[in-house]
C-alpha cells in the first residue's frame, strides 16, 4: 500500500507538470481549431507541449504500477492532487503568487484527501472472473456518458458550458481507462507480459485514454478552466470508486467511517471548486486566439 501511494503521488506530480506545460502551449490556439485535426497540428509545433506529452505518456506505466500494488479506490483519489500541484507549478512558471483563497483550497483538498485515505480503506475485492456482461454493461454506460457529454460540448456555443461538458467527459474517460488498467495489472499477475499484450484491457485502456486526451486538449482550447477543471479533477476518482465498490466488490468500513469519508469528500470537492476559480488558472490559460485555424 505505501508503494502504491508513493507511485500515485508521482503520477500526480508528473501530470501536474504536464498540465502546466500543455496549458502554456494552448494559450495561443485559435478557438476555430477546436474539434479539428489542426488543433493537434498546431500544438505539436510547441516544445512545451511536446515535453508535456512525453510526461503525460510517462504517467501510463507509473499509473499501471500504482494500480498493480494498490486498490483502485485508493490510487485514483490521490490524483486529485494534480490540481493544486498544477497551480503551484504555474505560479513558479508565470512568476506569480497564489492568493490566500488558493492556499485555503489547496489545504482543503489535501486534508480531505488524507482523511479519505485514512477512513476509506478498502479490503478484498477481485478483478479476475468478472462476467463479460458486467464489463459490457458498465463500459457501455460509462462510454455512453462520455459520448453524450462530447456531443453536448460540440453543440454548446458558450465557452464555459463547452468547457464544463468536455471536462466532465474527460474525467469520466480517464476514470474508465484506470479501471481497465487495474484489470490489466491483474492479467499481468496471472499470465505475465504475454497475457497483457493479448488482453483486451490493454488496448481498451489505451483507446479510452486517447479519447480522454483528445477531450482534454479541446477543454484546454475552450479557455474556461474554471468550468472544465472540476470535472477533470473529480470525476476520474469518482468513476474509480464506483467501479471499485460495485464491480470489483472492494469493501470499506461503514457507520462512522462512512460519515467521515463523506465529510472528507466534501472537503475535496469544495477545495477543487475553490481552486477552479483561482486567478492563477486564468494566467495559465488566457482566452484562446480568435480566428480561423
Amino acid at each position: 500500500m505505501p508503494l502504491s501511494i508513493f507511485l500515485a503521488l508521482l503520477v500526480a506530480v508528473t501530470n501536474a507538470t504536464s498540465n502546466v506545460l500543455m496549458r502554456k502551449a494552448a494559450r495561443g490556439v485559435p478557438t476555430a481549431s477546436q474539434f479539428q485535426l489542426s488543433l493537434l497540428l498546431r500544438l505539436v509545433h510547441s516544445p512545451a507541449w511536446l515535453v508535456g506529452l512525453i510526461l503525460s505518456l510517462a504517467t501510463y506505466p507509473l499509473g499501471a504500477a500504482a494500480l498493480g500494488f494498490g486498490k483502485l479506490s485508493v490510487v485514483q483519489p490521490i490524483l486529485v492532487l494534480e490540481l493544486p500541484l498544477s497551480l503551484i507549478g504555474a505560479s513558479w512558471l508565470f512568476d506569480s503568487r497564489l492568493t490566500r483563497r488558493d492556499w485555503l483550497g489547496i489545504a482543503g483538498m489535501t486534508v480531505g484527501l488524507i482523511g479519505l485515505l485514512v477512513v476509506l480503506v478498502p479490503k478484498g475485492g477481485h478483478v479476475i472472473g468478472i462476467p463479460a456482461s458486467t464489463w459490457l454493461l458498465g463500459s457501455g454506460l460509462n462510454i455512453g456518458l462520455v459520448v453524450a457529454l462530447y456531443v453536448l460540448g460540440r453543440r454548446t456555443t458558450q465557452p464555459s458550458g463547452r468547457a464544463a461538458y468536455l471536462g466532465a467527459g474527460c474525467g469520466l474517460a480517464f476514470g474508465l481507462s484506470a479501471v481497465y488498467m487495474k484489470s490489466m495489472t491483474e492479467v499481468f499477475t496471472v499470465e505475465g507480459i504475454s497475457g497483457v499484450l493479448t488482453s483486451w484491457q490493454l488496448y481498451g485502456s489505451i483507446a479510452v485514454a486517447t479519447l480522454a486526451f483528445w477531450l482534454l486538449q479541446n477543454a484546454y482550447a475552450a479557455g474556461q478552466l474554471a468550468a472544465s477543471q472540476p470535472g477533470v479533477t473529480l470525476l476520474d476518482p469518482a468513476v474509480a470508486i464506483v467501479w471499485g465498490l460495485i464491480v470489483f466488490q472492494e469493501k470499506t468500513e461503514g457507520g462512522l467511517f462512512l460519515g467521515l469519508a463523506v465529510a472528507a469528500t466534501v472537503a475535496i470537492v469544495v477545495g477543487a471548486v475553490t481552486l477552479a476559480k483561482s486567478p492563477q488558472l486564468r494566467r495559465m490559460h488566457e482566452s484562446p486566439v480568435e480566428g480561423n485555424p
